[in-house]
């Protein structure tokens, strides 16, 4: 009895426990599942990864059901259920509790039954983007912990898959087709995130524990009804919907790194959503309308403004901007005169990207560098007035001007450079008025450019006009 007792003391521990396979397991068709199942059906812990998916990146496999992995509770690796084109149900795999390292499931098509999970942690990321053509819900109603990130779609879910979620350890993307979503109401802890609805009069309720997040994206077709954190502090802050009522969930933060509002029609509740802002690091409103006011409080400071059509209306809000200023998109005439009028000193201002073959209006500005650039539309600068730029350089850049028509009149030219830069339209310069700025430019101590007439047609490059200046 002793030496029995001796012997078994020196087997080792995995033989008494379950059999399991080292390493890998990669289950891609009837044959090498029944293989598995008959030499491993009751292994408890897989070492590896465990994966069930094609024998080849980009092939599929003709899996209809796995059943035979009930015994599963934990796996060291990652966990791959994926391009299973005929695999209808996973139900065997709910008893896993524990995944060390990334849960992933994509390309299932035809995914029939609902599937709870008794998973409470997977240390890597999760990955789960059912198919648009399966009814099959999905539910993690004991997983509290995610290491990584979190990435989650679904089309037809009615259920809330992570009821009691309180960690993501990186980012959270989360996707919805649905028209209605009641998820991670538990989670408090998450670097970032990215939620996006692509229904009409959706109903959102969700991260009401969620407190801090260093970026929060929405992006929503129309919203019914929506309910979030009742104060949630950020960083970088992106919205992409329009809201029918107050949302007070952002109202106490007075500082953004960054702040991005598109597609805005209406500015009503923006006091209310927004509240007192004193400084934006790097704000971006882009409006495709023309609102009558832009409801803001007075913003400080921004360090740099990004401004589409009629969202240049926010402009005598800002007291006062750091580095630039960018004017974008549909400006119609009149804006630049009623709301490009500054009185601080701004480094850098830009009109670009115009929507329109015009640029109306008298704007006031002190500057080191303005310019009008990369404006694909542009052919008609008759109506705007440079009198009142004072800037280091003006550059007119990659525009569709095709001759020096308009009024450049009252510009200092013993304290401004004048460029034009890459016009392929612009093909007559005055020759008489180019040979006076060659002489005020050979003057300026420290020239931003060494040219004035560059990239335009032939006619109007500094190679011809110098020459007929010296005729």
């Amino acid at each position: 009895m002793k030496w029995f007792t001796f012997v078994l003391f020196l087997i080792p521990p995995f033989i008494l426990s379950a059999q399991c396979k080292t390493g890998d397991v990669h289950i891609f068709n009837e044959e090498k599942l029944a293989a598995y199942i008959q030499e491993f059906k009751n292994c408890d812990t897989i070492s590896g990864n465990l994966i069930i998916g094609p024998e080849v990146s980009g092939g599929q496999t003709r899996l209809v059901d796995i059943k035979g992995l009930e015994k599963i509770k934990v796996i060291k690796g990652n966990l791959e259920i994926r391009s299973n084109q005929w695999l209808e149900d996973i139900a065997c795999l709910q008893n896993v509790e524990l995944i060390e390292g990334d849960f992933i499931f994509k390309d299932n098509p035809k995914m029939k039954n609902a599937v709870t999970f008794k998973i409470s942690k997977v240390l890597g990321k999760v990955e789960f983007f059912p198919s648009q053509f399966s009814n099959a819900s999905v539910a993690f109603p004991f997983l509290t912990f995610i290491g990584k990130d979190l990435l989650f779609s679904y089309f037809q879910q009615r259920i809330s898959a992570f009821p009691v979620l309180k960690t993501i350890g990186e980012n959270l993307r989360y996707y919805s087709y649905a028209q209605y979503c009641e998820d991670l109401n538990q989670l408090q802890n998450v670097k970032s995130v990215t939620m996006g609805f692509r229904q009409s009069n959706v109903e959102i309720k969700m991260l009401q524990k969620l407190r801090k997040a260093e970026s929060f994206s929405l992006d929503v077709e129309s919203i019914r009804q929506i309910t979030l954190s009742p104060a949630m502090k950020v960083d970088y802050l992106t919205l992409n919907s329009e809201f029918p009522y107050p949302l007070t969930t952002f109202s106490h933060n007075k500082k953004y790194k960054g702040l991005s509002v598109y597609n805005i029609q209406s500015t009503k509740h923006f006091k209310e959503l927004f509240g007192h802002i004193d400084s934006v690091g790097y704000l971006l409103l882009e409006s495709k309308t023309d609102p009558d006011t832009f409801l803001f409080h007075q913003i400080k400071y921004v360090e740099v403004a990004m401004l589409y059509g009629g969202a240049i209306k926010v402009l005598p809000q800002i007291k006062t901007i750091g580095k630039q200023l960018q004017i974008r998109g549909r400006i119609l005439p009149g804006w630049i005169e009623k709301y490009v009028n500054r009185n601080d000193f701004i480094p850098e201002v830009s009109v670009n990207g115009l929507l329109s073959t015009q640029l109306n209006g008298k704007p006031r500005l002190f500057c080191d560098v303005f310019r009008i650039e990369h404006n694909s539309h542009l052919n008609d600068l008759k109506n705007f007035q440079f009198k009142n730029i004072r800037a280091g350089l003006i550059e007119i850049k990659d525009s569709k001007i095709d001759s020096i028509n308009f009024d450049l009149t009252g510009i200092d030219l013993t304290k401004t450079q004048l460029a034009f830069v890459d016009n392929d339209q612009l093909s007559y310069c005055p020759a008489d008025w180019a040979c006076r700025l060659y002489k005020q430019h050979a003057l300026f101590d420290k020239k931003i450019y060494d040219f004035i007439f560059s990239g335009n047609r032939s006619t109007c490059n500094d190679l011809y006009l110098k020459n007929e200046c010296e005729k």
